[in-house]
């Protein structure tokens, strides 16, 4: 599995047995420097990773850990969060809804909170 991902995965265990929340350029400081040409979002390695992480919660049927990063600005999710998530099939709200949003989000943050996080999630293969 991608050492990006198990970053994340890692860091977002940590801040949900807290019920915390994560910045997101807090959580991109988790990443290892990547050799990117990238000045015009040095966040796109960061989402990239979010969204593969996404995609293996959702194959293992887990709650999104993803749930916990925000915007300083907001403190809440990005667009980027419910867009994808909307892909996968995981949201089923109006993504132009912010209170669809906000109900989505509330209940993600709690199924996290609850879970009983192991490593297990970083032994399995794709």
């Amino acid at each position: 599995m991608d050492e990006f991902i198990i970053n994340v995965y890692e860091k977002l265990v940590s801040v949900s047995k807290n019920k915390g929340l994560i910045y997101y350029f807090e959580l991109n400081k988790c990443l290892p420097l990547k050799n990117s040409s990238n000045f015009l979002n040095p966040f796109q390695t960061l989402f990239n990773t979010l969204n593969k992480l996404n995609e293996e919660l959702k194959k293992q049927d887990l709650p999104l850990l993803t749930s916990l990063v925000v915007n300083k600005n907001s403190g809440r999710p990005g667009k980027g969060f419910f867009y994808y998530s909307k892909t996968l099939g995981i949201f089923n709200g109006n993504v132009d809804s912010d209170f669809e949003k906000d109900l989505f989000w509330k209940s993600e943050k709690e199924k996290v909170y609850k879970h009983e996080w192991n490593n297990i999630f970083l032994t399995k293969e794709k």
